[in-house]
């Protein structure tokens, strides 16, 4: 995967962690109130094993969200003003160039800027496209993402 779509793959994603982390634990604590040995020994395990994993993939979540949050903590006012606007609160170009008080040629140049650099600030924190794909690629959330964005962009891989 390409880093700088990556990073769009990211930030678009960002908006829905803290949901997809509290609809984990929703489904943790349905999970836990079935009652463990009420079914027998076999399916307490399976019951167990699934909770673990359903705890592994919000503990992914949560790390994603904090690599996300450092990467913007070391990046520029300005640029992460503009991925607040765009990703997170999905404003529109024309719109932003009105915040900005800028051309729409403008906004374009702030998109590439702001993308780039939240892409060099994962790389500072080495997190590289191949790692990233390590830690996070199996969650749900960054695949669907990914896959959304994909085919929006006609991006392939």
């Amino acid at each position: 995967m390409n880093e700088i779509f990556q990073a769009k793959v990211l930030l678009t994603l960002y908006k829905n962690l803290q949901g997809a982390i509290r609809e984990n634990e929703k489904k943790v604590l349905k999970c836990a109130g079935r009652g463990f040995y009420t079914h027998g020994a076999d399916d307490t395990m399976k019951l167990y094993e699934k909770i673990i994993e359903m705890n592994s993939e919000k503990i992914k979540l949560l790390n994603l969200k904090v690599l996300i949050d450092k990467a913007l903590h070391l990046m520029l006012k300005e640029d992460v003003r503009f991925i607040v606007l765009r990703f997170f609160k999905g404003m529109k170009f024309i719109d932003i160039g009105n915040v900005f008080n800028v051309s729409l040629r403008q906004v374009f140049r702030l998109y590439d800027r702001a993308t780039e650099s939240f892409k060099n600030q994962l790389r500072y924190l080495k997190y590289t496209p191949e790692r990233i794909e390590e830690e996070f690629g199996d969650i749900p959330l960054y695949r669907e993402t990914a896959f959304r964005l994909s085919n929006k962009y006609g991006i392939l891989d």
